[in-house]
């Protein structure tokens, strides 16, 4: 049996046909998911999208359930117009009798809660989630991020799982997000992944690039080329290749500008900790030849590693004791000199009011701008 068949158990996995969003984000058969999109639109394409393009082959239809009917009705479309929430969740629970194992996008959920009292509504969905179970259907709400924030929060921990969209406007482009909660692998949860809707293809953001294929590069490639770089540090040195780089990743990007021009060796001495993930990062970005690793005719010594000649005047001031020496100088050492620290800790309050600033004025406070520039900080802070 197929794994895309529609007479499945409920409980196992449903597959919408996009191979990436099915490695991100786990759907099953009889379970629920909250869609949060600040547009109320871009969910909406996105699951069209995914059921009409990707989905075709493995399900049959999807339905959805919208406030008013539209002028060209559809045997598809549910339209639950002013009717009370008894009669609503009547005429959803045919749709799931007669159309089993199959995804049901609810649009309307923000219609009930404006005409009906929110807790009424929450309590209609709880009672759903045992009729979604035993029809084994895969039922979308949609609901504008926001709105209606006490509601949005409760319904999250009734549903199986959500779906997060943001869209970011940036120096007059748009960039679209999706983050998976709970509906997940653990590596996943609650982390972001660009996408694009282009020309009735989902193309989300995978390594360095913008596509809809699962595999981009192959594995074993990298893990053998890590290995050929182990062996041969000194004799190795990364260069920039002929592409740039298409991520949008802050620590990535300056990741990039730190090895190029440097040997293996340096690098494994500058990032001993992070070395064997830089390592796959050099690998990925020379197959797709954003860097290139040449090989040396002999090898070279770090810059690092040169030593400088300690003149015999140094070596003597270094054999000193040091109570003598500051004895000498006349420095008292009863109290610690905290110079250095207060200078790092003004310096880290002064870089956190910069970036509040920063965020305040372009209003992304909400966005994973803060986590990487403060990843960034670290960074440089280990630098030094």
């Amino acid at each position: 049996m197929s794994e895309y068949e529609r007479t499945v158990p409920t409980g196992k996995k449903f597959l919408t046909g996009h191979p990436l969003f099915d490695r991100i984000i786990h759907l099953t058969y009889g379970s629920s998911v909250l869609m949060l999109d600040e547009t109320f639109s871009e969910a909406q394409k996105l699951l069209h999208v995914l059921f009409e393009n990707y989905g075709i082959r493995y399900i049959e239809r999807h339905f959805e359930v919208v406030p008013y009917t539209s002028p060209s009705p559809d045997e598809h479309i549910l339209a639950i117009g002013d009717q009370p929430l008894s009669d609503i969740s009547i005429d959803v629970n045919k749709v799931r009798t007669r159309y089993p194992n199959t995804p049901i996008i609810h649009t309307a959920l923000p219609d009930m809660i404006m005409k009906n009292e929110p807790d009424d509504v929450l309590r209609l969905l709880m009672a759903w989630q045992k009729n979604i179970r035993e029809a084994g259907t895969v039922e979308f709400y949609i609901l504008p991020k926001g709105t209606f924030q006490d509601l949005e929060r409760k319904i999250l921990a009734v549903v199986d799982g959500g779906v997060d969209i943001r869209v970011d406007q940036t120096e007059s482009r748009f960039r679209s997000y999706i983050k998976p909660i709970r509906c997940c692998s653990p590596e996943s949860h609650l982390k972001e992944f660009q996408y694009v809707l282009d020309s009735g293809r989902l193309l989300i953001r995978l390594e360095d690039r913008l596509t809809d294929e699962l595999a981009t590069f192959d594995q074993e490639e990298i893990v053998n080329r890590m290995a050929d770089y182990k062996n041969n540090l000194r004799f190795l040195k990364v260069v920039p290749g002929e592409k740039k780089s298409t991520n949008d990743s802050v620590y990535e990007n300056w990741m990039l500008s730190q090895v190029q021009g440097k040997l293996l060796s340096e690098i494994a001495e500058v990032f001993p900790e992070d070395f064997d993930h830089i390592l796959q990062k050099i690998a990925a970005w020379q197959i797709s030849d954003v860097l290139r690793v040449v090989r040396l005719p002999a090898p070279l010594k770090s810059e690092r590693s040169k030593k400088t000649r300690i003149s015999s005047r140094t070596r003597f001031a270094l054999k000193i004791p040091t109570w003598f020496t500051t004895k000498l100088i006349g420095v008292s050492i009863a109290k610690p000199r905290t110079i250095p620290l207060d200078s790092y800790l003004s310096n880290r309050k002064s870089t956190l009011a910069f970036i509040d600033m920063l965020l305040a004025k372009l209003d992304l406070k909400e966005t994973d701008y803060m986590e990487r520039l403060l990843e960034m900080q670290k960074r440089f802070n280990e630098i030094g």
